[in-house]
């Protein structure tokens, strides 16, 4: 699977993107979320993950633009958010899919596994 990890530098998406190399038939493409051009490659993709955590901009807008970009690819948004009204605005912006960041591993790669097949996965604490 080829993923597309969106993200600020920091060690957030230092820990997914190691979380996510984990899995060995995984390729991993690391790239800022700052940039307007969110589009470095679009050949061979399989899905977008989405870091959020720190981002100055709303992350709606952030999640907008990159559906905008890639419109054919799901969408799995990582953020802090635990409640089901902020979770549910990401939904509507166009994420296939959202996981609270400080998960398991082993509910990323769960995470990761559905929304490539287009499907909604949705988990949280209060979840």
């Amino acid at each position: 699977m080829k993923i597309i990890l969106f993200g600020l530098n920091n060690f957030i998406t230092d820990t997914v993107e190691s979380m996510l190399i984990s899995m060995d038939e995984w390729q991993v493409i690391r790239t800022s979320l700052v940039e307007e051009d969110y589009s470095p490659t679009t050949h061979d993709l399989d899905l977008l993950v989405a870091s959020l955590a720190g981002v100055s901009k709303s992350p709606i807008l952030h999640i907008k633009n990159l559906v905008n970009q890639y419109t054919s690819l799901p969408l799995l948004a990582l953020h802090y958010y635990g409640d089901e009204f902020s979770v549910e605005l990401l939904l509507q912006a166009g994420a296939t899919g959202y996981l609270q960041l400080g998960s398991s591993e082993r509910t990323l790669h769960e995470a990761v596994l559905t929304v490539a097949k287009n499907e909604t996965f949705v988990a949280t604490e209060n979840t």
